[in-house]
């Protein structure tokens, strides 16, 4: 055993003997990697018009720099290859900017990549860890819509998206994005880059924890849904999604809210109201409504268009 631990020191744990191992094949699965569900995530964001890429782990000092992290808090490759790869990346988000500059004479453009980053470890190897990023050129709400369809994909409920008061590291604008199913648990960060790109950075380790292989059941409720539109006027800059998050709460007949239509700053939303255990009535619906027109103009001084 002796000889063998050193042929491994010294030959890199290549071409060892299988008596290194409990069983020829490996029995135990690595823990918060699940090549299965990467494979999924690929080819669904490939699906709805994503292009994935491969970039080098190793980045130049300027890309380095844009990371929002300092440089010394990077790694340093002793014997780099060449002389614009000698930092080991702590974000996806630069290797992707870069490929948007490179290919500026193209619209639209939707890089994602799976890959690892590396953060420093004093007096010890670097902390590896798996990251899904997002950037693109499309609008916010766009690429925010993507990404929350890939949520839907992997049956991933409970998720909010909160503002930051401060932004993150690299973005102008920036939000949390937390799953709220079962326990409070942050998954990554969306946001606007200083260039109008948008951005989105989600650690995997802890996506996959809150994946489910189907949606939780739902009976049908027996009796009927009452759906309306309501069309209100925002002022510039408002965050929809709280407004759409915030709805719901006004009563427990509002069972769904969603944000059908946007057209400047006007921004139409579709409403369900349901009780299960008995049809409601047209008339029930009135006070709620007043309550939601009156909530949203008080709280996000937003207008109705027309009339209750």
């Amino acid at each position: 055993a002796d000889i063998i631990e050193e042929i491994a020191r010294i030959y890199g744990y290549h071409n060892l003997p299988s008596v290194l191992m409990p069983t020829a094949i490996p029995l135990h699965r690595q823990a918060n990697v699940n090549f299965h569900i990467e494979d999924s995530m690929k080819h669904f964001l490939a699906n709805i018009g994503w292009q994935e890429l491969y970039t080098y782990s190793m980045v130049s000092e300027a890309l380095a720099k844009k990371s929002g992290y300092a440089i010394d808090g990077h790694l340093k490759i002793q014997n780099p290859l060449s002389d614009d790869r000698v930092y080991m990346r702590r974000t996806l988000i630069p290797s992707l900017e870069e490929s948007i500059a490179e290919n500026s004479h193209l619209k639209n453009l939707q890089f994602f990549e799976i890959a690892n980053v590396y953060d420093p470890e004093k007096n010890s190897v670097p902390n590896e860890h798996l990251q899904l990023a997002l950037v693109s050129t499309l609008p916010y709400r766009e690429v925010k819509g993507s990404f929350e369809a890939l949520l839907h994909h992997f049956y991933i409920p409970g998720i909010s998206f909160d503002v930051d008061e401060v932004p993150q590291k690299m973005f102008s604008h920036s939000a949390r994005i937390t799953s709220h199913h079962h326990d409070i648990c942050e998954l990554g960060i969306i946001g606007v880059l200083p260039n109008m790109h948008t951005a989105i950075v989600i650690e995997m380790r802890t996506l996959i924890q809150r994946i489910q292989t189907h949606p939780a059941y739902e009976p049908i409720p027996r009796t009927s849904e009452i759906i309306e539109d309501l069309t209100f006027t925002f002022p510039e800059k408002t965050q929809i999604g709280q407004v759409v998050g915030y709805v719901p709460s006004l009563s427990p007949l509002i069972r769904t809210v969603t944000l059908k239509d946007v057209y400047g700053q006007n921004m139409t939303l579709t409403i369900t109201y349901n009780d299960r255990e008995r049809n409601l009535d047209v008339a029930e619906i009135e006070p709620i409504r007043r309550k939601i027109v009156e909530g949203i103009q008080h709280t996000w001084s937003g207008v109705l268009v027309g009339s209750i």
